[in-house]
């Protein structure tokens, strides 16, 4: 098991993207599925862009999805073949056993913010993965990691507000297994910067860290 942290770029949206984030070393890249967002795409191209990052390398396809319904997301991430489905938005434990039962075996990640749940707990809903976020995510916009000391989290991705600038150093004062970032390595809203994504990988490389993401 490697030490190094683990690193998603999210909201990738062709296939230069792909590559860059591939070749630069992430571990996994989110595709949105939400039509407010500026990265968000639709079914066709979210499956076409599974195809691309599973040809690319080993790094895990992600469909990343807020408050549509727990159970078709689960069942169009099996269908698009993605590795992991991410749900944000108002979920409760039911909406992860109902997408379990949709697709077994698929990975359930579980994004929130500790605005709206002080005591997210990594696991506590069934989830394989817990990523802590801005309460307003993809926005680019920090958030008080204060709270995160206050209880045992289990392990967690960070996210929120990143950077190349100061991605290591909120993932050491987290203690956070990994990192998750989208506008901090675009050029606009929406537009993938490739330079970024690989200086953001680099300065995240950087952080030692003692557990990582179950990827198997």
């Amino acid at each position: 098991m490697t030490d190094s942290l683990f690193v998603k770029i999210c909201g990738v949206r062709t296939r230069g993207d792909v590559r860059a984030a591939v070749e630069a070393g992430a571990d996994a890249l989110g595709i949105m599925h939400y039509e407010p967002s500026p990265r968000h795409v639709d079914a066709d191209t979210a499956e076409q862009l599974v195809t691309w990052i599973h040809e690319a390398g080993s790094a895990l396809a992600v469909l990343v999805v807020f408050d549509m319904d727990a159970a078709d997301a689960a069942s169009m991430a099996q269908r698009i073949g993605a590795d992991a489905l991410q749900l944000h938005g108002h979920y409760e434990h039911s909406d992860f056993s109902a997408a379990r039962a949709a697709a077994p075996g698929l990975k359930l990640w579980r994004a929130v913010s500790l605005a709206h749940d002080p005591e997210a707990h990594a696991g506590a809903f069934g989830d394989d993965l817990l990523l802590l976020d801005a309460p307003a995510p993809g926005a680019g916009q920090r958030w008080d990691q204060t709270q995160l000391h206050e209880r045992d989290r289990g392990p967690f991705v960070l996210a929120g507000g990143l950077n190349p600038d100061n991605v290591a150093q909120a993932a050491e004062s987290s203690g956070a297994i990994g990192v998750d970032v989208s506008s901090g390595v675009e050029s606009s809203r929406g537009v993938k910067d490739h330079a970024l994504i690989r200086t953001f990988i680099d300065k995240a490389r950087s952080v030692r860290k003692s557990a990582a993401p179950r990827q198997s």
